[in-house]
């Protein structure tokens, strides 16, 4: 029980209910309760109202709301009657009611509890009284202050939620953009057949991949995988897109094909050109094919190695030597080559889909060939020949089907040419 000690003086404003004719009974109580309050210096108002007048006059409600106790204090049956109703009305409100009921009045105990009242035995004595009141005002004071917290954590909450909105649907519409950019539509290419994965590990991806149907019938193919993940690789990626350059116009303004080493240093300067702390490197993989001799020619920086799937279900690596991009301004890249029979197919991946696929274990590299040796088989609905599309969207499916899918540690990206 609060102590003069103990307690901080506030001044305090008690509604005291009482029957219309019981109004000395509540200016008694009031001279009683007074002497003995256990904090002496705190500034007590007793307003005396009518129960009766509070449930019709909303001058006499809202006077009662304004105070910060209620002191219900029935006689008989008929004040009982009223003096319940006030107490609803006022428990309603959100204010602390304190019930004094004399033994008589017993039978009504169970109705004040159900309104949110806190009853009071009237032979317990004015102290115990006195006590109960100091505790019921301190515990509204606490709840007071709970609830104020509460609608500020509220605020909060509501404008965090709707700041997470905001950039949810701006993250969506950066991984629309980005998809447009950096993961277009794969161009038809006469004699070629060609798929693609592209699986993001949030909204927007590190990954990139790019293809271009040169005049002469060749097709480039640019696979990249920046360091990293979300809107920082996203950024370094969509710079890789928009410096891709398949083909350039000479002095003489001859147009001819860029080889892959020479888009690789090209986009090594454009790294460099750009590198940040947020932007640091990239690892990427530049492919240009003629359908027609079958002839491959790639470049590397970095990136894991082309796989070749031969007619005979062989998996051949296709290594070509270079650093990763943004990181030498004196890279040097090596390419590497080899031809495509018809219905072999050419296979440009990021490490996040042998991660996905394979685990980073001993022997994930020779997994991975055995899965993509099953995935880019014959199928029955491209008789005589790989599909690239149908074994992409059976890497794709068995991405789902492992276990922890749903939280991949990187993005999972491949291209699949097939030579028709």
């Amino acid at each position: 029980m609060p102590t003069a000690e103990t307690s901080r003086a506030v001044s305090v404003r008690v509604a005291m209910l009482h029957a219309a004719q019981c109004a000395g009974h509540a200016e008694a109580a009031a001279r009683l309760i007074t002497p003995v309050w256990p904090c002496r210096e705190d500034r007590l108002t007793w307003i005396p109202v009518d129960a009766e007048r509070l449930c019709q006059d909303p001058e006499q409600a809202a006077r009662a709301a304004r105070c910060d106790l209620c002191l219900a204090l029935p006689t008989d049956d008929g004040s009982a009657r009223a003096v319940l109703r006030a107490c609803t009305r006022l428990a309603e409100a959100g204010r602390p009611v304190v019930c004094v009921l004399p033994e008589g009045l017993r039978p009504w105990r169970a109705r004040f509890v159900r309104v949110g009242a806190v009853v009071h035995a009237a032979e317990s004595g004015v102290e115990a009284l006195a006590g109960l009141l100091t505790g019921v005002l301190r515990m509204a004071e606490r709840v007071g202050s709970l609830e104020q917290e509460l609608a500020v954590a509220d605020r909060l909450a509501q404008s965090a939620k709707q700041w997470m909105r905001r950039v949810d649907e701006e993250l969506h519409l950066a991984s629309r953009l980005q998809r447009q950019i950096a993961s277009p539509k794969l161009p038809q290419t006469p004699g070629l057949r060609v798929g693609s994965l592209f699986r993001p590990l949030w909204h927007v991806s590190g990954d990139i991949y790019r293809a271009e149907r040169l005049a002469d019938g060749r097709l480039g193919v640019l696979l990249a995988d920046a360091m990293g993940h979300g809107l920082c690789a996203a950024m370094s990626s969509v710079i890789l897109a928009h410096f891709l350059r398949f083909v350039r116009r000479d002095a003489d303004g001859a147009v001819r094909a860029i080889r892959p080493a020479e888009s690789m240093l090209s986009l090594n300067d454009e790294m460099l050109r750009h590198t940040s702390e947020s932007m640091r490197f990239a690892s990427a993989v530049c492919a240009l094919i003629d359908p027609g001799d079958g002839s491959v020619e790639i470049a590397s920086a970095g990136h894991p190695p082309a796989l070749v799937i031969r007619a005979d279900g062989r998996v051949e690596t296709l290594t070509a030597e270079g650093p990763l991009l943004g990181v030498f301004d004196d890279a040097e890249f090596v390419p590497a080559r080899t031809a495509l029979g018809p219905g072999e197919t050419l296979v440009l991946h990021t490490d996040g889909l042998e991660q996905g696929l394979c685990g980073t274990g001993a022997g994930s590299g020779a997994l991975l060939q055995a899965t993509l040796r099953q995935c880019a088989g014959p199928d029955p609905r491209c008789p005589g020949d790989v599909c690239p599309a149908i074994a992409a969207d059976r890497l794709s499916e068995l991405l789902d089907a492992k276990a922890g899918s749903l939280h991949r540690d990187d993005d999972a990206s491949a291209v699949l040419i097939t030579r028709a």
